[in-house]
């Protein structure tokens, strides 16, 4: 038997009205929650604003307390304060700073048009136009209009980034880079300066750690249990998240390498079966697995990515198969 229970909320819809109900708060004005993932409210000068939400979403969702709500606010005030991007390279360049993102966020989060690339394995570097309340990324439309290429713009925000010493703590046997604010992990995308500054307590060749945006780690690459323990933390950092992903719990498992799908569970003639869960009270669960990012909502009984419908129905689709599994 399979249960299918609707979501009358989605956390990402919880988090839009939290934060319609802060721009009544901060600014006066009624925000519009719309099906994108973005509010829509008018400036205090009459002008329209549409605020996405993807960014602030994931980066509030890392936070706790006065924090998180910080970091809404700061959000909210940027958006609504927000200048008109540089016109000229001169008045761009000194603005832009390095962004280091994970290449998870900067698939399902980043801007389109954000010019990007791969800089380490599952990590992409955007340059980031900062603001003094907010970050924006730079388009390929930017570009154009500043007519420099992605590697003029990412040499200025690199020199930007090191133009002053980079601010690091010691706790203990390890060192802790302390910004600047939002871009603390860009500073791998400067490792030799990096390096330069934490060479006398970490050696020459320092191993660089970064749990997220604005947790990055130096270890002396000597010290074998420091690096050890830093890398535990990390990882333990990296599998909490799994919590914050939404209603449902994450239950940690190990597959047994020896089961395979027999071929009459995988031609169904109603769309393959993905993924079979038996629990040892006998229930069967079906896992029906896609690949799209974006925004998915279910309206009127269908999946959407961003508003538009998907390709196929998967809804009925899982449904058919539930029906053929239930007499298999």
């Amino acid at each position: 038997m399979a249960l299918f229970r609707r979501e009358t909320k989605t956390p990402q819809d919880e988090f839009a009205a939290e934060m319609a109900a802060l721009v009544r708060k901060l600014l006066g004005v009624k925000a519009e929650i719309r099906s994108d993932f973005s509010l829509s409210f008018l400036s205090a000068g009459g002008k329209p604003v549409t605020m996405n939400l993807d960014n602030i979403y994931a980066e509030a969702r890392r936070r706790e307390g006065d924090d998180r709500v910080q970091v809404m606010r700061r959000s909210i005030r940027g958006v609504a304060a927000a200048k008109a991007r540089p016109q000229t390279w001169d008045e761009a360049a000194p603005m832009l700073l390095p962004a280091v993102r994970a290449a998870s966020w900067a698939a399902a989060a980043a801007p389109a048009g954000a010019v990007r690339r791969s800089f380490l394995p599952f990590v992409q570097l955007l340059t980031a136009i900062d603001f003094p309340d907010s970050m924006s990324f730079v388009t390929s439309d930017d570009l154009r209009t500043w007519a420099v290429t992605q590697a003029e713009a990412e040499r200025a925000a690199v020199a930007n980034l090191t133009s002053q010493p980079a601010p690091v703590g010691l706790a203990g046997p390890v060192g802790m880079v302390m910004g600047p604010d939002g871009y603390a992990s860009s500073w791998l995308a400067a490792p030799t300066s990096l390096a330069g500054v934490t060479s006398e307590r970490f050696g020459p060749d320092p191993v660089i750690i970064a749990v997220g945006r604005d947790q990055v780690r130096v270890v002396d690459s000597t010290n074998a249990e420091a690096i050890t323990a830093q890398l535990t933390e990390a990882i333990d950092a990296h599998a909490a998240e799994l919590t914050k992903l939404g209603p449902l719990p994450i239950l940690k498992a190990r597959m047994n390498p020896d089961l395979h799908m027999a071929d009459d569970l995988k031609n169904t003639g109603r769309g393959n079966l993905d993924h079979l869960v038996f629990r040892r009270d006998g229930a069967v669960f079906l896992i029906e697995t896609q690949s799209h990012s974006g925004r998915i909502t279910r309206v009127d009984g269908q999946l959407r990515r961003n508003g538009q419908l998907l390709e196929k129905n998967f809804v009925k689709q899982t449904l058919d198969q539930v029906s053929w599994l239930k007499h298999f």
